[in-house]
């Protein structure tokens, strides 16, 4: 780029004037803003639209739930226990995901996408929740698999953040932050059991 408005081999700008070179950059630079725009418009242009994702090759369809779902939350719900789901994620398509998962009518509180004021870990969505079933923060408990999750049950001070170890990438930062770790969420109700939580 720098050719056209005469830089020598030695790397010095010369053959005009300051405001000439600055001239020269500008347009440069339009033609560039230009160009690529017109590459991003063409990109998004051969996105796949709606149904036609189905037709990707190698995209998994469904990603299968880690365990049996439906008799965790029959055991959860068997207690008494509420259940409530936080997200950041887009509103529609976590509610897709727990539809497909046969799963969403357990749910009796969400807090999601941009419903959320403040992100995890600050405390807003445990104490709105808390608010919502008129529990104290001694009396809920935070199930998931991210520090951001633990993170919050900590700031909100809960009963307790109990991290699923879905993967190892966050294996070390939940172990600082709880000694309440489980290999799947169904774990959950033997947990809850064993260390009395509801007694």
């Amino acid at each position: 780029m720098l050719f056209s408005i005469g830089t020598l081999t030695g790397g010095v700008l010369s053959w005009g004037s300051y405001q000439q070179i600055i001239g020269s950059l500008y347009k440069a630079l339009e033609k560039a803003t230009h160009w690529i725009k017109e590459k991003i418009q063409k990109m998004l242009g051969q996105l796949p639209k709606g149904s036609e994702v189905n037709d990707i090759p190698n995209i998994p369809k469904e990603f299968p739930p880690l365990c049996d779902l439906i008799p965790m939350f029959e055991k959860l719900r068997s207690k008494g226990l509420k259940v409530a789901l936080v997200s950041a994620n887009n509103r529609n398509s976590s509610i897709k995901a727990m539809e497909d998962a046969g799963i969403w009518k357990y749910f009796d509180y969400s807090l999601i996408g941009d419903e959320l004021v403040r992100m995890k870990p600050d405390p807003y969505a445990a104490e709105e929740v808390g608010k919502h079933f008129g529990v104290k923060p001694v009396e809920m408990i935070m199930v998931g698999d991210a520090p951001s999750d633990v993170g919050m049950a900590n700031n909100a001070k809960l009963l307790a953040g109990v991290a699923v170890l879905t993967n190892d990438i966050y294996l070390e930062k939940l172990r600082k932050e709880t000694k309440y770790m489980i290999k799947d969420v169904c774990e959950l109700p033997e947990l809850i059991g064993k260390e009395k939580w509801l007694d």
